[in-house]
């Protein structure tokens, strides 16, 4: 299993992941950061941020960015 690491950027900034998680395969590790972004969402529409600018990065142990998942700007909608 590989480990991968799901920093958090918004914009200019990083919140790094020291811990990452071990995944069986890329699509596992894709399925952990659309969870993750989807939970940044829903906590940004709990406390009225916007979100429009972070995603959550796929990264590898060597460090290298794999993928990007943005974090979908929820809105309430009615």
């Amino acid at each position: 299993m590989a480990r991968y690491y799901f920093h958090i950027r918004d914009g200019w900034n990083v919140i790094p992941d020291d811990e990452g998680i071990e995944c069986s395969t890329w699509g596992a590790a894709c399925v952990e950061a659309y969870a993750s972004a989807d939970d940044l969402a829903a906590a940004a529409l709990r406390d009225g941020l916007p979100r429009s600018a972070v995603a959550i990065e796929i990264v590898d142990q060597a460090g290298n960015v794999l993928g990007r998942v943005a974090v979908p700007e929820q809105r309430c909608l009615g």
